[in-house]
């Protein structure tokens, strides 16, 4: 091993690291010849799975006629296994003398210790030097090993891209000499588009790349595999494609994360932005910015009027991101930054004054820049604030330190999304953000995030790729879980008003063809929401947000499960709309009067058409539907916004269509499908005319005559005769037959759906008074019982009732101000005025006693204070309680009775409206109560 550009900073070798005598003789003791044993093998295991995915890569690359990834494309197998086998030597050479890290200077002695530390997983060393000791020790540990392998992986491949790079510049002014010191011949050929010295450029700057310079043998080796190179040979293109791919691939692997997204994503994305507009071409330039440049492979496919700025988190990528910049010809590097784009301030810069840093100049020029086109991110590794791995913990640190970031700080909330926050800030109104992330967003992901992103643009589309199948890893590798294009947007009311484009993806890709079709059919929903692709190989499910972008700002909307949205699509394929059997027309609730004066005097001379109403509300329980008959229309001056009028096209089809439309599978159709506002539905004609008539039920309609409760078809066999006689009176018994003999079922749904609705419909009508005697909790309406129930003759006054005793003690034009239940002496109710006045009522019944006090709180309600003379005579009790007991058990019974009735009725016409199918679901169908 030769230093270089560090040979006047060297320190001498301290006692306490051995020397391996056998370093440059490559004689080896039993110890040494052991450990070289087992790195031959590791190289060897780590060339055959390289061989495999370039193999693959190069398949892939065929298939699209695309030069990349693999140099196995193009060149001869034997080409590829002797650059292979010059990384092995390298790193084997550096492996058998790792103990010369030392001779470094000790700035660079420390920042290699936190770096192997953090290569092996290990918190970072409070003693970076010491720590460095144990991985150079000749005894040091098989995590160590590895670190020290991956990191001289690293400087191997680098010196790889270095040289190639050179070779690029000028292929026949290139020489073995250049190969001597690679970074000071880099140096050499940028010295006219760099200063040198504030340089960030990591192809030149001092970093754990730049020390290292090949021996002799390697430079003989390496020059005999590029000498011949030339600019319109293939093969030194190819080499670079290789070599970025290898380095790529590193860089996932040191890491221990998912890999990069490749070269052809990029194709593929750019490909479809361009087709469908995404982005305008422009003849003037303009910024683009990236805080994950990666390898800069982004840029490729890129429109060539885009200048890239950026930041890149790791060293190593940067520098194979300027190779691939700096390729054929030095020229200035563009605002490029080791880093994550967190180091930038978020708030307005009022000056850019220069210091000796060249860091610190780019930094503030890229915080200065608010005018970018684009913005692109690729989150291919999830790192959140509140994990516990070394990268988690720089991430706390860095939001803690932001002035505005750490407002927006939440446990789940990843680096992905701190960088869309930063990047928002640089785009200009209009400009595009595109973030391709390996999960899903929702509410729990970081509400605060969520909405500084939503208080700057709108949201074009979220696709959501999860739900799709991949065999293949390296088409796996380009397909991330979802992808968001957001639009910085400065218009408050344009951004609020907004209705996001909401993509669900289900099938599989087998194939890159696949991907490049998936991106551009995603892209063109842009222009066409509604389009439908029937012939590709996956499936497409898009919609508009039903609720626009300003409650997204309150709560993050959770689009429908995968479930609901398999049953709305196969809902879609098995049904016809409402609109083919009635007309629908909307009103407005105050227009409605003038509308019912007209029917009325319509129906008086020719008789009005057959119809109903419908509205819907927003309730304790959600946005419920409401149907009525005009007669029994709530007040109009009491309700607001639409309600619609459903002429059927046979008065007979009126009954069974009110179920429908009150049904469960209604109201998650219009979940599904209809605009909100503040939570409630907005409905139009088009929401109504389009809820879903299942085919079974629409074919019985339009090819049977569909009769009134007592004309139901004759012929039927024995089980139909008996299962529709259940109907009527024990529904419950007839949804159990019908379970229990599903096939002999299947054909007189319909039937039974419609008949259980008109039964249903007549309880309504038969049953109204008994429904309105009881509330909801199983209590009697006390007053609608002596309206409707009880007699004159059954009520008393309460100065006349033979129960109640007093003394009269009041005036009868004396005001009563307060009324108390007392027990002692005598069970009663005390009667007092303001002044200390009272009368006691001796009332030994319980049940009559509380009648009164009830009555007497309702008299209170618009007389405050009554007289007894009121009091006397606008109160009346039932004269005989026993027997108004008697009465009360009675009716509760009989309406526990129908309800129950009515609730084994509303499963049966849940069961009846859903054909069975192999492949359907169970669903949440039922009916409203």
């Amino acid at each position: 091993m030769i230093m270089g550009d560090e040979s006047s900073t060297m320190e001498k070798q301290p006692p306490s690291v051995p020397k391996n005598s056998s370093a440059k003789t490559g004689v080896n003791n039993t110890q040494s010849s052991t450990s070289t044993f087992s790195l031959t093998e590791l190289l060897q295991r780590d060339r055959i799975e390289t061989k495999l995915n370039l193999t693959i890569a190069a398949a892939v690359s065929s298939s699209l006629a695309d030069p990349t990834p693999s140099l196995s494309a193009i060149s001869s197998f034997s080409q590829e296994k002797k650059f292979d086998q010059f990384l092995d030597e390298v790193v084997l050479e550096q492996l058998q003398n790792a103990e010369r890290l030392w001779s470094l200077n000790p700035s660079r002695r420390e920042s290699l210790g936190k770096f192997l530390a953090e290569l092996s997983k290990q918190p970072e060393p409070e003693n970076p030097q010491d720590k460095l000791k144990e991985f150079i020790a000749q005894d040091r540990t098989p995590q160590a090993q590895e670190a020290l392998k991956q990191l001289f992986k690293q400087i191997a491949l680098a010196q790889l891209g270095k040289a190639l790079l050179v070779k690029s510049w000028n292929p026949e002014k290139f020489s073995r000499a250049d190969l001597k010191n690679l970074t000071s011949a880099i140096e050499k050929g940028m010295r006219t588009f760099v200063h040198l010295q504030t340089s960030t450029s990591q192809l030149i700057q001092r970093n754990f790349y730049s020390w290292y310079n090949l021996s002799a043998p390697h430079q003989d080796l390496l020059w005999s595999l590029i000498e011949n190179a030339s600019l319109e040979d293939p093969s030194l293109e190819s080499a670079k494609d290789w070599v970025l791919c290898r380095a790529r691939k590193l860089s996932a692997e040191t890491l221990g994360e998912r890999d990069r997204y490749s070269k052809l994503f990029y194709q593929f994305l750019w490909k479809s932005i361009q087709t469908h507009e995404l982005i305008r071409p422009s003849n003037r330039n303009v910024f683009g910015f990236c805080p994950t440049l990666r390898d800069g492979c982004l840029m490729d496919q890129a429109p060539s009027h885009i200048e890239w700025i950026g930041f890149e988190p790791l060293s190593f990528e940067l520098l194979f991101c300027e190779i691939r910049y700096l390729w054929n010809q030095p020229k200035s590097l563009p605002l490029w930054i080791k880093g994550n784009s967190l180091e930038m301030s978020m708030e307005q810069q009022s000056q850019l004054p220069l210091t000796h840093s060249g860091k610190q100049n780019i930094l503030q020029q890229l915080e200065a820049i608010s005018s970018c086109e684009i913005a692109m991110i690729a989150e291919e590794s999830l790192i959140r604030t509140q994990s516990r791995t070394l990268a988690g913990q720089a991430l706390r640190k860095q939001i803690d330190q932001h002035s505005v970031l750490k407002k927006v700080k939440q446990p789940q909330s990843t680096r992905g999304m701190y960088q869309a926050c930063q990047a928002m800030e640089k785009l200009r109104q209009g400009g595009v953000l595109i973030w391709a992330r390996e999960e899903v967003l929702d509410e729990s992901s970081g509400k605060p995030a969520l909405q500084f992103l939503l208080n700057q643009a709108k949201i074009l589309f979220i696709a959501d790729l999860s739900a799709l199948q991949c065999t293949q890893d390296t088409i796996k590798r380009d397909l991330p879980k979802a992808l968001y294009v957001l639009q910085k947007e400065n218009d408050l009311e344009i951004r609020k008003g907004h209705r996001p484009l909401m993509i669900k993806t289900y099938g599989s890709i087998e194939s890159s063809q696949d991907v490049q079709l998936l991106f551009d059919r995603i892209f063109s929903l842009l222009k066409k929401p509604e389009q439908s692709f029937p012939h590709e190989p996956f499936q497409i499910h898009s919609r508009i947000s039903p609720i626009e972008q300003r409650e997204w700002e309150q709560h993050w909307f959770n689009p429908a499960d995968d479930q609901m949205v398999d049953q709305i699509e196969t809902l879609k394929k098995s049904s016809k709309p409402l609109g083919e059997l009635a007309i629908v027309r909307m009103l407005s609730w105050a227009d409605l009067g003038k509308t019912a004066e007209k029917s009325e005097q319509k129906s008086a001379t020719t008789g009005a058409p057959p119809h109903f109403f419908m509205w819907s509300e927003l309730g304790d329980r959600g946005n419920e539907i409401f149907i009525s008959e005009e007669a029994g229309l709530p007040n109009a001056s009491t309700k607001k916004g639409n309600i619609f009028v459903i002429y059927p096209q046979e008065i007979n089809w009126s009954v069974p269509l009110q179920s429908l439309i009150r049904s469960q599978l209604t109201r998650d159709w219009l979940n599904y499908s209809a605009e909100r506002k503040k939570g409630g539905w907005s409905l139009k004609e088009a929401d109504i005319k389009s809820i879903p008539i299942p085919k079974h039920i629409y074919l019985h309609f339009k090819t049977s005559q569909v009769g009134t409760l007592n004309s139901v078809e004759t012929k039927l066999s024995n089980f139909g005769q008996k299962l529709i006689s259940l109907v009527p009176s024990r529904p419950g018994e007839a949804l159990t037959l019908m379970e229990n003999n599903k096939i002999e079922a299947e054909t007189l749904k319909a039937q039974i759906f419609t008949l259980a609705a008109q039964v249903l419909h007549q309880q309504k009508k038969e049953q109204s008074t008994l429904f309105s005697l009881v509330r909801h909790d199983g209590q009697i309406q006390q007053q609608t019982l002596e309206k409707v129930v009880l007699q004159e003759s059954d009520l008393c006054r309460v100065d006349q009732h033979p129960l109640i005793r007093f003394t009269p003690t009041l005036a009868e034009h004396q005001a009563i101000h307060h009324v108390t239940q007392v027990q002692h002496p005598s069970p009663g109710v005390l009667l007092a005025t303001s002044k200390g006045l009272t009368q006691f009522l001796h009332i030994q019944d319980s049940w009559l006693r509380d009648r009164l006090l009830e009555k007497i709180a309702i008299l209170k309600t618009y007389l405050t204070e009554p007289t007894w003379k009121e009091l006397c005579s606008e109160i009346k009790v039932p004269k005989n309680p026993d027997q108004t007991k008697l009465i009360t058990l009675q009716i509760v019974k009989a309406y526990h009775e129908e309800k129950m009735r009515k609730k084994e009725l509303v499963h049966l016409l849940g069961a009846c409206l859903i054909e069975n199918s192999e492949h359907s679901s169970p669903a949440k169908i039922g009916l409203l109560q």
